[in-house]
């Protein structure tokens, strides 16, 4: 199932953007989705699961458990920069709560006109509400 949702994803994805990198959390780990993704030219960086064998290294999915289970989390954590993945949720979050999970139009043209306001009313409240720091000293 994971599977699927990752392909309809890259494929809508591929319509805006180029994706080079996709971040995702344990329950995205298996080495299928790591051969979809490596097939559509995107890199996985996804966090191994804490329970994966690490005897046998040779996939890219068993390297990262490898360096995860001799190095600990927070190193892997650090060297692949999987604090993105945080940012990515926390931004989810604020939208969110903002704005609500569901849309009020019913048309796919409308529906991206509104994402688009949306997005920009966000950025634009962000925008207001931070605060300028000055380095004294």
């Amino acid at each position: 199932m994971c599977g699927d949702l990752l392909l309809k994803f890259l494929k809508l994805y591929q319509k805006f953007r180029v994706l080079t990198e996709r971040l995702a959390d344990p329950g995205y780990d298996g080495e299928n989705i790591y051969q979809i993704l490596r097939a559509k030219g995107v890199k996985p960086m996804i966090r191994p699961p804490n329970h994966l064998s690490a005897r046998k290294v040779k996939t890219e999915r068993q390297q990262g458990a490898a360096y995860q289970q001799t190095k600990g989390y927070h190193a892997w954590r650090n060297k692949n920069k999987y604090g993105r993945r945080e940012l990515v949720e926390n931004t989810f979050f604020r939208f969110k709560n903002t704005f609500g999970s569901k849309f009020q139009s019913r048309n796919d043209d409308n529906m991206k006109n509104e994402m688009t306001i949306k997005c920009r009313l966000l950025n634009k409240m962000l925008e207001i509400g931070k605060p300028i720091s000055v380095r004294i000293a």
